[in-house]
């Protein structure tokens, strides 16, 4: 269950990302643009969780190619697991960035 602060700040990352972009290169981006946001704890905005999900079927509707559905799971795992692994780095930069300014400061 998501809170509903963390689903509106989730929405609010996915505006901000479509706006800094549209910006940047005109409102023609918008439908090319997917912001690929994720909350500090790992949930996927709808947009980066709809992408995943989209990337992990490719294969399924061409029969050229067979992968089995548990090769596709097993891919979407890796890559969630290695999310996780960025996320958990970053969030840790930001302590380590947050403890230097206090000490910083107290000095």
């Amino acid at each position: 269950m998501t809170l509903p602060v963390a689903k509106a700040s989730i929405k609010n990352g996915e505006r901000a990302k479509y706006a800094h972009y549209s910006g940047r290169y005109g409102a023609g981006i918008t439908p090319r643009v997917i912001p690929f946001v994720l909350e500090l704890t790992g949930r996927l905005g709808d947009c980066a969780d709809k992408l995943v999900n989209e990337l992990a079927k490719l294969y399924e509707g061409d029969h050229s190619v067979r992968i089995p559905d548990e090769k596709l799971k097993s891919a979407r795992r890796f890559f969630m697991m290695r999310l996780g692994v960025l996320l958990a780095r970053g969030n840790a930069a930001m302590v380590r960035n947050f403890r230097n300014r206090i000490e910083t400061a107290q000095v």
